[in-house]
């Protein structure tokens, strides 16, 4: 002990360490009843007394602990309800504990408790909710509490009543919280194409457009991504392409779950519509990080659902077959103000189709080959279809007729 003058050299105090820091732990516990003095004056002589005390124990004990980890999570979120796995801004990071001490009890004040994300800490408040149980707390966690991303690790450190300690740092266990406050991102090269079969950058009426495209993490469980293709939403009939956009989930076995989409649009033939397609994907992973994404194509796509023109009125050569003509002889039918972006024309004459082709040195004039004329005499009828590029089609029944005699 140190013993030291109170009052002249007649009062003195000693003073006992026990187990101070860096010390070795006393081998004594238990209840201190005895107190020996020795005294000796200035000329040497010497007197022993003891006295007997009450009162005092030495409590060289550490506190035993453990930490829920078997049956419930180790660490894991709340409020209840919640999903115990994952830790989000406005939730607390928990940490169920249990432990007990046989000598002075535990501090509650004193024990301590460090949630460690990525390079994060965070304090717990420890508070008793049972014998010898304990739950430490975060305070409410912001965005900025959670900037590093990761499983979270608790390191518990119990205290008893008279400074003596133990200290446990849960490992990973099943169960253990994630922070996750990245919103998903596209992966990979998104495609948009249509099925139109001579060109799939292409989509007119009726055609389905389809957008592929892959997550970076798993969309969120019952809720699908959101395509929009210039301004239809899934499941609405929102904007100038009206009707529903169909999602379906495509990933492949054995590869990160509902990370790869597919979402199909056909193109209705009315409101018109013509412009080139742009998409805009809402998507939100299982951390209800939500991201609006607006994906770059390699390859564009056009929707055209204006059908082409003509000018009504047919041109026939010769202009009316007489009398006398026979199956030998043979007409050319020929319309004009054709639109340019015309593919094709048909001409449907006595039952029959025929195609025509752009007249030479023209722009706007197309034109059959020869084509017989009908045996019998009497007024035929001339029907016109002409499609575009994008399959959008005008198809005019009795556009004009022709009489034969």
């Amino acid at each position: 002990a140190n013993v030291s003058a109170v009052t002249g050299r007649t009062a003195w105090r000693a003073v006992y360490t026990v187990a101070a820091s860096g010390g070795a732990v006393p081998a004594y516990s238990g209840a201190v009843n005895r107190l020996d003095v020795t005294a000796t004056d200035a000329a040497g002589n010497s007197n022993a007394v003891n006295r007997t005390l009450s009162g005092v124990t030495i409590d060289n004990t550490a506190p035993t602990l453990s930490v829920t980890g078997a049956s419930a999570p180790a660490i894991k979120s709340s409020p209840a309800g919640t999903d115990d796995t994952k830790v989000t801004a406005g939730d607390r990071a928990e940490v169920t504990f249990t432990a007990s001490d046989t000598g002075s009890g535990i501090s509650t004040s004193s024990t301590q408790v460090v949630f460690t994300v990525g390079g994060n800490t965070l304090n717990g408040t420890v508070t008793r909710i049972g014998t010898n149980n304990y739950r430490a707390r975060t305070r409410v966690l912001t965005a900025s509490d959670l900037t590093f991303q990761g499983t979270m690790t608790a390191t518990v450190r119990v205290f008893d009543d008279v400074g003596n300690s133990h200290s446990v740092t849960p490992t990973t266990v099943a169960g253990s919280v994630t922070v996750d406050t990245v919103a998903p991102a596209i992966t990979g090269t998104p495609t948009i194409t249509s099925n139109y079969t001579s060109d799939t950058s292409k989509a007119g009426d009726g055609k389905r457009i389809t957008v592929e495209f892959t997550l970076s993490e798993s969309q969120k469980t019952g809720v699908n991504p959101t395509v929009t293709l210039q301004g239809v939403t899934t499941g609405g009939t929102r904007g100038d392409m009206a009707g529903p956009v169909t999602m379906t989930d495509q990933t492949a076995a054995g590869s990160t779950p509902r990370t790869r989409w597919r979402a199909v649009y056909t193109v209705p033939s009315t409101p018109a519509y013509s412009g080139a397609v742009s998409a805009s994907i809402s998507a939100i992973d299982g951390f209800d990080n939500t991201s609006t994404l607006t994906p770059t194509f390699p390859t564009g796509l056009t929707v055209d659902n204006t059908a082409p023109t003509f000018t009504p009125g047919l041109t026939f050569d010769p202009v009316q077959p007489s009398a006398g003509y026979t199956a030998s002889l043979n007409i050319t039918i020929e319309v004009r103000g054709v639109s340019s972006d015309a593919a094709s024309v048909t001409f449907t004459f006595d039952a029959t189709d025929h195609s025509a082709t752009k007249a030479a040195g023209t722009t706007d004039t197309w034109r059959t080959a020869s084509v017989a004329v009908p045996s019998s005499t009497g007024t035929y009828s001339v029907d016109v279809k002409v499609v575009d590029g994008h399959d959008n089609e005008t198809n005019t029944g009795g556009a004009a007729s022709i009489e034969v005699r």
